[in-house]
């Protein structure tokens, strides 16, 4: 796959999500990132399955589903009608998280696993082999707008190095205070893909930032 671009539905306005969609597919992006929030995980509280099953009809998009929420577990079913990748934190099972990766695969979808900034890599060694993609945080979960945490890029650097020990095949993809000034360095230290967020709502030019975005 080539350096891909994923846009987080999170910064937008949520009565003008069509708009959203619209403009991610006429700039270029390739997925679509949909921040499932349930107050408890993380204190903030976003949307729930039906609200990406209704947008499914508006793009064609990849969507990826991304599970802030205790006990993943218990509660992914609803988000494998319209996802086609479903991401969820090591941190809300770090015990089991090996049942979950077959749930989600013998539904047809790829998965993901998230880590927070303050998490060890190396806590993925179990599932590296497992996994479609890592989804590497550059903030802390919960909110837009937040600063990208500089630490990113050591930790891509080790995940990189993991992978390359393991053989494994998942993408690696940063999420959070990406922007076209940091998309460069942050491929460059071994990201696959980048989720934008709230410098793509902001964007005057957003085609013209997901190709910033995607150059070396």
């Amino acid at each position: 796959m080539e350096f891909y671009t994923t846009i987080s539905i999170l910064s937008s306005d949520f009565s003008e999500v069509k708009k959203t969609l619209r403009e991610a597919e006429e700039a270029g992006a390739a997925m679509i990132h949909w921040d499932v929030m349930d107050g408890c995980f993380v204190p903030n509280l976003t949307f729930g399955a039906k609200f990406i099953d209704d947008c499914r009809k508006h793009t064609g998009l990849i969507f990826d589903t991304h599970l802030m929420i205790t006990s993943p577990q218990t509660k992914v079913a609803p988000f494998l009608n319209s996802s086609d990748i479903v991401t969820f934190h090591y941190e809300a099972i770090p015990a089991g998280a090996e049942n979950l990766i077959k749930e989600i695969h013998l539904a047809g979808k790829k998965v993901g696993i998230s880590i927070n900034p303050s998490t060890d890599p190396v806590v993925l060694h179990p599932y590296l082999t497992k996994l479609d993609f890592v989804l590497l945080m550059a903030v802390e979960p919960g909110r837009g707008g937040q600063k990208l945490n500089e630490n990113v890029y050591e930790r891509l650097k080790i995940l990189t190095e993991m992978r390359r020990q393991a053989n494994a095949l998942f993408s690696i993809t940063v999420d959070g205070g990406v922007d076209g000034n940091n998309a460069t360095a942050l491929r460059q230290s071994g990201a696959d893909g980048v989720v934008l967020g709230t410098s793509f709502v902001n964007a005057h030019d957003k085609k013209k930032l997901i190709e910033t975005v995607s150059v070396i």
